[in-house]
Order: structure tokens, then sequence, then C-alpha cells
């Protein structure tokens, strides 16, 4: 009878954890398909936004950031010196140019989503790249949900299939955020340097590197104490210099000139 029992209970287990394995796929399922079936039309990297605050809320849907747009200049890549567009792919993203996403990478990321429903594992920081860092700036951060892998990496693989990676790469320096409200590269050397960002020079650029923040959080408080802290972005600037120069944008003999520099900031 004991033994019955026992089967009974394991079978009644097997039974709900198989119907909500179930159902947590179709929902899933169900999100990728949405994804899936976005019209091309939506994913607009030249698109205008007139909204001169930003929110970003939390899983309680709550506001946890609000940012107001200070300056945000747009520009073509060919006014972005070829020095600024190689520093921030090497440090950012260094397969941007050579892998393209494939539909074939998904079903890791899928995994990952069951496992973050069933807090099996926690969703840290992970390297989304440019074209998933641009996927999540631009059509995700605003949100009243927290936006997850598999949205990005679907909105990411169609950014890729209908944009060259040189118009990806503008849209994701013209969108950047540099802290004080300055979002883009153009706006960023307008703020800091009173310059254009074609004028740049490396050990500015590297600066800018140090200042950038990939993706909007509340983190980014942290990225803008750094302009209280002269010493500290100067140290971290010299980082960049040393990172440039063993990526060959620029020579070592550059690196050493360049860190004898001062910051130069105009703003604080």
């Amino acid at each position: 009878m004991k033994k019955q029992s026992l089967t009974g209970h394991k079978f009644s287990f097997n039974l709900l954890l198989g119907l909500t394995c179930f159902g947590l796929g179709y929902l899933i399922a169900t999100k990728f398909l949405l994804a899936m079936t976005i019209s091309p039309t939506i994913i607009n990297l030249t698109r205008n936004d007139e909204e001169r605050w930003v929110s970003f809320y939390n899983h309680q849907q709550k506001e946890i950031v609000k940012v107001f747009v200070r300056e945000q200049s747009k520009i073509p890549i060919s006014q972005m010196p070829t020095i600024l567009q190689k520093a921030f792919v090497r440090r950012k993203d260094p397969d941007f140019y050579s892998k393209n996403r494939r539909l074939t990478d998904l079903p890791e990321l899928f995994v990952t989503e069951v496992k973050a429903f069933l807090k099996l594992t926690t969703l840290n920081y992970y390297d989304r790249g440019i074209s998933g860092t641009l996927a999540h700036n631009l059509f995700l951060i605003r949100k009243k949900t927290l936006p997850r892998r598999l949205d990005e990496a679907v909105l990411a693989y169609k950014i890729e299939r209908k944009y060259r990676k040189e118009e990806i790469l503008e849209s994701y320096l013209n969108n950047i955020y540099f802290g004080e409200g300055t979002f883009g590269v153009e706006a960023a050397s307008n703020y800091y340097f009173g310059k254009k960002a074609l004028k740049l020079q490396p050990h500015e650029i590297a600066t800018l590197i140090c200042l950038g923040t990939d993706t909007l959080s509340p983190h980014i408080y942290k990225k803008e104490q750094l302009l209280n802290d002269p010493t500290s972005i100067k140290k971290y600037r010299d980082q960049v210099l040393d990172e440039m120069a063993k990526e060959n944008v620029i020579t070592p003999k550059q690196a050493a000139e360049y860190k004898g520099k001062p910051l130069g900031l105009k703003t604080y």
C-alpha cells in the first residue's frame, strides 16, 4: 500500500512538472514567435526621438532612473574618426565585423530564459555585443519590464539582417550615453571637449570610452561619479590607451605620448 502511495505521488509530481514545463515553454515560444514576426519597418535605426526625458523601470514597474536628454547630435559615420570607430569596436565587440548572429544561436538563450524563470540562474551582466546593445537601448529599455536576452537576441538578429555593419555602428555610436545628459559621440565631444567628434585626439577618444555607458540602468550613476574624480578618469584613460596600442589602433610610442596629455575636460 505504501509503495502504491509513493508511486501515485511520483506520478502526480511528474505530471505537475510536465505541465509546468509545457506551459513555460508555450509562453516563451509565443514570446519568441511574436518577436520574430516584428515588422522590419518597426526596426528603424534612423528614427529621431523628441522626448527630452528618458525613464527606466524595474521588475515592479517602478521608475528607477530618469535622465534628461541634454544633447544628442547624430552624425554620419563618415564624420567620426577612424580611430574612434576602431577603438570602440575593439573594446566593446572585437568580433563585430567578422561574425553575424544566427537563428541557431537562439536555443541556448531559450534554455537560459527557462532557467531564469525557474530561478535556477540569475541573468547578470553579459556581453551583448554592439547589435544587442543597440536593440536593448532603442527598442527595449523604455518598457516597464526589464528586457531579456531572447528579446535582445531576436531584435539584434533582425537588425543585422536589415542593416550593414557600418550603419549599425553609426547608430550605436550615436546612442551611447556619456553622462550629464549627453547621448552619442558628437554630443559628448562637444560637451566635454568643445569640439566636433571628427577632431578628437586618441587620448580624448580613450576618455570617452571610459565615460561611455553601453546600457542605461541605475549603474549609470557610478560612471557619472567619475566626473568628480579626474585622477580615476586619467587612470582608466591610460589603461584604454594601452589597450588601443595592444590592439594596434595606435602605436605603443603614441600611447606613451598621449598618457602625458592632460584630460582637457571643459565640463565637470
